[in-house]
């Protein structure tokens, strides 16, 4: 995934992986959390891979960027296709 923040800008980034198994089994599981810089563009790249990579499975990522006082978060879903 590519983003773009301020430069100097702190950015976390959290990735939760949602499946449901059988309807009746779910699994909730963080796949991905870092910390990261943005280039002095303020762009930044990170990626992730999911054990629960069944179609369907729903990806929940947070962002947050912080650049002194200033807090922006934004969230993200995604869905598993295949």
């Amino acid at each position: 995934m590519r983003g773009r923040t301020a430069p100097d800008a702190k950015v976390d980034v959290q990735v939760n992986a949602i499946a449901s198994l059988a309807g009746f089994f779910g699994i909730n599981q963080q796949v991905f959390s870092q910390s990261l810089r943005p280039d002095a563009s303020g762009n930044f790249v990170f990626t992730f891979q999911s054990q629960a990579a069944v179609p369907g499975t729903r990806y929940e990522a947070t962002i947050t960027a912080t650049r002194g006082d200033v807090v922006r978060e934004s969230k993200l879903v995604l869905f598993q296709q295949r």
